[in-house]
Formats: structure tokens, C-alpha cells, sequence
């Protein structure tokens, strides 16, 4: 009988390693992103609160398009041009939800502190209303100035653009807390 021995780790068990961190983090981010849409679709939209946010989403995009020299109206969720040659509806699916949902879903899915998860949501949710805005008020602006780029800009660019920065805002925010040492808190 002979007997050898093992020098070293086995090279299995460190790529199932390196890969549990990696499973947990992609079920956890499916699993809130899962929670997320459930509850965007079943709780807050059909909530007369979701209509609130909307009608404030179009009074504060009236706003940016008044301090670049547009004069508009507001009616509920409509923003509308003085001489009503344009007119733009936030509704559902124009709330910026989306992109906040996968940026919260991916951050919270990261192993950490939950006071650094918390912050992490609360200022990625104020990036992306805010870019959300911007959408608002830039979808008006190209309807008035380039109708023909409208639809596309309206059902491609800006939805990519918004969830490529929820992305970007998540792989900053892991990066961030990833190097920090406990003493840097």
C-alpha cells in the first residue's frame, strides 16, 4: 500500500469557492429584483401615492424645461407647451422604477454592512430620479425640436441610458465599499 500526500489546495474546491460568493450575489439580485417588480407592479403603481410621485415627477420637469426658456403648463401628470404644440404624459413605465430597481436589487445583493447598503440605495434612488427628470424634460424637449427622433429616444436610448447608469452607479458603489478598510467607515 502506498500513500500519497496532497500539496497544495485542490484546484475544484477553490473555483467552487471563488464561485459561492458570485451564486449568492446573482440568486440574492434575482430574488429582490423578482420582489422588486412585484411590488412595483401589484403596490406602488396602483396606489393614488404612485400618482402623486408622477404629478411631482411633471411639476419638476416643467422646471428644467422653464430654467432652459421653455414655457409650459402642468395638468396632473401632463406637461404641456404654452401654445399647445407639444404636450408629453408621464405615465407608468416613465417613473424611472425600473432602473431604481435593479440599482437597489444589486446593491443590496453585495456582502456588507447594512447602513452602507442603506446609504448606497438612498443616494443611487436620488441619481436616478433625477436623470429620470432629465429624461422627462429632454422627451419634451425632442419632441418639440426633432419629433422624428421621438419613439426611439423614448422607447430605446433613454430606457438603455437609465439602466446603464443604474449599472455604472452600482459597480461604482461596489467598488467604493469594496476598498474601504473598517477603520475607513
Amino acid at each position: 500500500m502506498t500513500s500519497t500526500s496532497k500539496t497544495g489546495p485542490d484546484p475544484a474546491k477553490s473555483r467552487g469557492s471563488r464561485r459561492g460568493p458570485i451564486i449568492r450575489f446573482v440568486a440574492s439580485f434575482s430574488a429582490l429584483l423578482a420582489l422588486f417588480q412585484v411590488l412595483i407592479f401589484y403596490v406602488i403603481t396602483p396606489s393614488e401615492a404612485f400618482q402623486t410621485y408622477l404629478h411631482l415627477s411633471a411639476h419638476a420637469s416643467a422646471l428644467l424645461l422653464e430654467l432652459v426658456g421653455h414655457s409650459v403648463t402642468v395638468d396632473g401628470s401632463s406637461i404641456t407647451a404654452m401654445d399647445h404644440s407639444m404636450s408629453v404624459e408621464i405615465r407608468r413605465g416613465c417613473d424611472g422604477l425600473a432602473p431604481v430597481s435593479i440599482m437597489a436589487a444589486g446593491v443590496l445583493a453585495v456582502s456588507g454592512a447594512l447602513g452602507r447598503k442603506v446609504c448606497g440605495v438612498l443616494i443611487g434612488v436620488g441619481v436616478l430620479l433625477a436623470a429620470n427628470l432629465v429624461r422627462i424634460a429632454s422627451m419634451y424637449l425632442i419632441g418639440v425640436h426633432s419629433p422624428e427622433h421621438f419613439d426611439q429616444s423614448h422607447q430605446f436610448v433613454w430606457p438603455l441610458a437609465l439602466i446603464a447608469l443604474a449599472v455604472l452607479y452600482w459597480i461604482f458603489w461596489a467598488d467604493r465599499v469594496s476598498t474601504r478598510t473598517p477603520t475607513e467607515s
